[in-house]
């Protein structure tokens, strides 16, 4: 897939290491060169994080964990 971010496949699993209002299970429902928009899987929930920031293992780790 030309041009896609490797961490931003629609339907890749991520996991906050901290939880975000309570939610740390996350799946790429949309993305684009800048952005990532995650939904939380368990409240449906969406939010947006730069793309950069999934590359900080600190932070987020891919897959469920």
């Amino acid at each position: 897939m030309a041009g896609q971010h490797r961490n931003s496949s629609i339907g890749t699993k991520w996991t906050s290491a901290t939880p975000l209002d309570g939610e740390k299970h996350f799946e790429v429902v949309d993305f684009n060169a800048v952005r990532v928009v995650l939904r939380c899987v368990v409240t449906a929930s969406v939010r947006t994080v730069l793309q950069e920031e999934l590359t900080d293992t600190a932070a987020w780790q891919r897959g469920w964990l």
